[in-house]
């Protein structure tokens, strides 16, 4: 399970998993540090990765190439006339590269080169985590979803989506996961309303805010409710 932070090891009697379905962010993350400090140290934040991020080939190639050729334009703000020759010039194709993350870059005149879609191996990796919770004799887990992306994958690994309609199935999800008690929290609106509208599943909350306090104020709203 690559990605996947500790799994259910040192698991401490009474802590509640919380599965995030993200990649950990380097070199701290935030989620992290409210759930393994938080109220009486109850929940144990483990990632579970969803996203991953590939290089276009032809792109990377192309813009090998253009660098090879001088396909940069030269010149700067401080010279504005020396610019604008360059970028005038055909040949000159590009302005410079944009970093829009540690992981990806694009040329500023469009041309992409990465995608981002599910990780092949997202639904295998959550199934195994499930059953290490039976395993552990785990009672109350919260799985936390931060994106559209994955929300398929993670609703056929419980087993709470009817085979026939791909759509969520109250009875299954009485019966999956035993005494297991599961819930789901959504970072926000837009993740909600797209398990509302495609499976007919409504998470059990919902953060008001798209942060650590935000959706930790939600589940534990839950629960003394």
């Amino acid at each position: 399970m690559d990605g996947v932070t500790d799994g259910l090891t040192n698991l401490k009697l009474g802590q509640k998993p919380v599965y995030l379905l993200k990649t950990k962010s380097s070199p701290s993350d935030s989620y992290e540090e409210y759930f393994e400090n938080g109220d009486g140290l109850q929940y144990k934040p483990i990632f579970v990765p969803v996203l991953e991020h590939q290089f276009r080939d032809d792109a990377l190639r192309n813009l090998k190439r253009s660098a090879e050729r001088f396909a940069f334009a030269g010149g700067s703000p401080e010279n504005p006339a020396k610019l604008r020759k360059a970028t005038n010039n055909p040949a000159k194709r590009f302005g410079g590269i944009i970093f829009t993350s540690q992981r990806a870059a694009s040329t500023n005149y469009g041309s992409v080169v990465y995608e981002t879609g599910e990780m092949a191996t997202f639904e295998e990796d959550f199934t195994n985590l499930l059953h290490e919770a039976k395993t552990a004799q785990v009672t109350e887990q919260w799985i936390v979803v931060f994106s559209p992306q994955g929300c398929e994958a993670m609703l056929s690994a419980l087993g709470w989506l009817d085979e026939r309609s791909g759509k969520y199935n109250a009875g299954r999800r009485e019966v999956m996961l035993g005494p297991i008690k599961t819930r789901v929290a959504t970072i926000g609106p837009t993740t909600k309303e797209f398990l509302e509208q495609n499976f007919g599943f409504v998470p059990d909350v919902c953060a008001e805010k798209p942060s650590p306090e935000g959706v930790g104020e939600a589940i534990m709203a839950f629960e003394k409710a």
